[in-house]
């Protein structure tokens, strides 16, 4: 997958022209970085006809947010949210270090920690038990 982020500094139709010669050249799927509106989300598969191509659903940046639905009815073969749960967690961990740091406890936030038996499925603690049994003994 080739990668432009030609459209901020030269625009969407030097964006699209780079596209096109990285299809020529080889490429097997275009990933056209920030894209600033509407209708360019729906340009760009029409320009790039029959070529896989990427969306980079990036919160807090310039291109407007389409769910993983509205993108694959465009025509967009994949779709990106790359730090919107890496974010909400360092929110998380500031939330609750902030009230660690004024009330000494965190009592006041314990309402939004995750029960241990979740956390547990989450990171498959039954799995890794089994394999350290299987390994240990």
């Amino acid at each position: 997958i080739a990668r432009t982020d030609a459209r901020g500094p030269l625009g969407f139709d030097e964006a699209i022209r780079r596209a096109e010669a990285y299809v020529k050249t080889g490429a097997d799927g275009i990933f056209l970085e920030a894209l600033q509106s509407d209708a360019e989300f729906r340009a760009a598969p029409r320009a790039l006809p029959g070529v896989p191509l990427v969306a980079n659903m990036f919160t807090m940046g310039k291109s407007p947010l389409f769910t993983a639905a509205e993108l694959q009815a465009m025509g967009y073969k994949v779709a990106l949210w790359v730090v919107d749960a890496l974010w909400a967690a360092a929110r998380a961990v500031e939330e609750v270090l902030e009230a660690l740091h004024a009330d000494g406890t965190t009592r006041a936030v314990r309402d939004r920690l995750m029960p241990f038996d979740r956390y547990f499925d989450l990171v498959g603690l039954d799995d890794h038990q089994r394999l350290e049994r299987r390994y240990v003994e």
